[in-house]
């Protein structure tokens, strides 16, 4: 016996379009998520940027808001360092309220100031290796920044300690001046090693295409950038924001520098003996470099560093109502 089966008139054309909608730029990279845990860092469960300090918000060692020189491998704003192959010189600045994608950021350019026609010029970020190294091992990650700069070969740039060597084919900044976001994927090597507490570095750099090698580079070209990202996955996300205090204490672990109004004062412990203890605000990488500035009273001799605190004393201070104290201190553990 035949049956017949009937069913609601349907809009094959609505459909069709229905399957055509647009998923919009978040949509797309949820699809093209290889694993839940890429969806998960996409939604933004969670910390996602292994880069501190990529809004350029805290700079402890001075402002720089006037172009000055800083020396080759030398940090300035927190977490970022210099450095300059072939002989170049450059001036730094630390620039505030910068209009970057219609939003208010803060900025560092760094701008040649000699001419040499086999040099490099970076601004780098190392990452410091975990106890268990292999989290980053073998991993894809993408790196975003938004850069502008005079010339076409400005470029994003990793180090890689485990192969020993730069990760390359990164994209280029056009040259035009104008504010442009670069972004870039590649994967870390499998190799599970790192080198004095670094499993990689990244940066921007003023260097020859695809080589990561010299080009020549000349008085006035400059390169600046901000909202620098480092995630795991293939996919560029929206830059995560960090609040003031939570991107100073994560600065903090690495570098710590007081004001001259921060005075630690000396407790007399007998008639020849004043001295005095210090807790540093964050837990710090490592055992840190401790300087004092001004000291008042006598030479400091410090003891007992710690990654938590440092002791000091003036063996010569007197019994008497005299202050003795020193009026800052900074502490290094940079990596």
């Amino acid at each position: 016996m035949a049956v017949k089966i009937t069913q609601p008139a349907r809009n094959l054309r609505e459909e069709l379009n229905e399957l055509r909608t647009p998923t919009g730029i978040a949509g797309e990279a949820m699809m093209r998520a290889d694993t839940p845990q890429e969806q998960f860092n996409l939604i933004g469960a969670g910390r996602k940027n292994l880069i501190i300090n990529g809004a350029m918000q805290v700079s402890q060692r001075g402002d720089f808001t006037t172009p000055s020189a800083v020396s080759n491998t030398t940090y300035f704003v927190d977490r970022w360092y210099t450095q300059y192959d072939g002989g170049i010189t450059a001036n730094t600045s630390h620039n505030k309220n910068v209009l970057v994608n219609s939003g208010y950021t803060n900025t560092v350019k760094v701008e040649a100031t000699n001419t040499n026609a086999d040099a490099r010029m970076f601004v780098r970020q190392p990452i410091e290796a975990t106890e268990n190294k292999g989290v980053y091992a073998g991993q894809t990650v993408t790196l975003s920044a938004w850069v502008r700069s005079n010339r076409s070969d400005t470029r994003l740039v990793c180090y890689d300690y485990a192969s020993g060597s730069y990760i390359q084919n990164s994209p280029t900044h056009s040259g035009s001046g104008d504010w442009e976001y670069l972004s870039w994927t590649f994967t870390f090597s499998s190799a599970d090693t790192q080198t004095a507490g670094r499993f990689a570095e990244v940066a921007v750099a003023l260097v020859a295409t695809s080589s990561v090698g010299v080009t020549s580079i000349s008085s006035g070209d400059y390169l600046e950038f901000t909202n620098v990202q480092l995630e795991l996955g293939k996919v560029a996300t929206p830059f995560e924001h960090r609040s003031y205090g939570e991107e100073l204490a994560l600065c903090q672990r690495y570098y710590f520098a007081e004001t001259a109004n921060d005075r630690h004062y000396l407790t007399q412990y007998n008639a020849s003996f004043k001295g005095g203890f210090y807790s540093f605000p964050s837990v710090m990488r490592s055992t840190p470099t401790i300087v004092t500035k001004n000291d008042v009273g006598g030479a400091v001799t410090l003891i007992a560093t710690t990654p938590n605190s440092v002791g000091y004393y003036i063996a010569s201070a007197t019994s008497d109502n005299t202050a003795h104290y020193i009026e800052s201190l900074t502490a290094d553990a940079e990596l």
